[in-house]
């Protein structure tokens, strides 16, 4: 998978990428596909990991654009997002910091243990996420355990495939060959049109 960005227009610390994001994306991802087009390691590009706009209408807006633009380079690949719904939903919160000083690390830099999965696992992250989920091949959604079973990604983005964090629990099916590595396997697989 090749990821192009971190941050797109919300800061998640000062000084960050979000400050060229607006003028460079285009140019970026141009470079991005150019250079590892047909690259047999390579089977996805994503558009960002964990980005808050995710949950937004411009972010919806420019995750369709995006989206669009790097399937007019490479038509061949998937598309995807690390998707963290608790950051789509984060100034929902009562006294919610703002972000733009510190950024978004700063304000996450405590342990928020359980709360990350419940945030996002709720009825106002699937509302805020879904059209910006939708535009995807392949929903990457980080931190949602909560949101493991098949009723959330038909919910999210139903034509997509779905890729998530690998948890301690998965280990048991990644030693089996059940787990994350058969399940990326045959992924490629499909995609090159293999039984």
């Amino acid at each position: 998978m090749d990821e192009a960005f971190d941050v797109w227009k919300r800061f998640k610390s000062p000084y960050d990428y979000a400050m060229d994001f607006p003028q460079w994306w285009r140019a970026e991802f141009d470079a991005l596909v150019a250079k590892d087009y047909n690259h047999p390691n390579v089977i996805m590009y994503s558009l960002g990991n964990q980005i808050a706009e995710v949950g937004d209408p411009f972010g919806a807006v420019l995750a369709r654009e995006m989206a669009e633009h790097v399937r007019a380079q490479d038509p061949t690949q998937l598309v995807t997002n690390g998707v963290n719904a608790a950051l789509a939903v984060l100034d929902e919160l009562p006294g919610a910091p703002a972000t733009g000083g510190g950024g978004l690390n700063e304000m996450l830099s405590d342990d928020m243990g359980d709360s990350m999965n419940r945030l996002g696992s709720s009825e106002s992250a699937t509302v805020r996420i879904a059209e910006s989920s939708s535009v995807l091949d392949v929903l990457g959604l980080n931190y949602a355990e909560g949101r493991s079973g098949p009723d959330a990604q038909t919910v999210l983005a139903p034509r997509a495939r779905r890729v998530g964090d690998l948890r301690p629990s998965d280990r048991s099916a990644v030693a089996d060959g059940s787990g994350a590595s058969a399940r990326h396997r045959r992924l490629r697989l499909d995609r090159l049109g293999l039984p």
